[in-house]
């Protein structure tokens, strides 16, 4: 089996990432609506669907130490796949930032940057390291 990257340029589609974008956006559009969408995707995957910035919450993973703080990658994937968890199991479900955030809380702690013209909202889970 083999997994082609969202980068890779494949003759006669063209770059996958562009390939998949024209085909998703009516119908994850359609059904995404005015829902708030909590986006956990690595970023080569995120081009293959964009929704709008201000009901969009990207989720980013950092570490700090002694107030440093460094990102997150090959452990990313497990932060977010925690807080996704976390979520589906909440009670009631999250509907908004702020409920998404309490949760997040609860294991990170957490940092929110607001929507920015087309930049979507931001939450940092931020884990200290020892």
């Amino acid at each position: 089996m083999f997994r082609c990257s969202m980068d890779v340029k494949l003759d006669p589609l063209g770059k996958l990432g562009s390939w998949w974008k024209k085909r998703l956006a009516e119908p994850l559009s359609a059904r995404v609506g005015d829902q708030l969408v909590i986006d956990c995707r690595s970023s080569s995957y995120a081009q293959a669907f964009t929704s709008a910035p201000e009901q969009t919450l990207v989720v980013n993973s950092f570490t700090e130490r002694d107030g440093e703080r460094k990102v997150v990658t090959h452990f990313a994937k497990h932060a977010r796949g925690q807080l996704t968890g976390m979520l589906l199991r909440a009670e009631p479900q999250p509907q908004t930032i702020a409920d998404v955030v309490s949760v997040a809380s609860e294991q990170w702690e957490v940092e929110v940057r607001p929507a920015e013209g087309r930049t979507p909202h931001q939450l940092n889970l931020i884990t200290a390291e020892d």
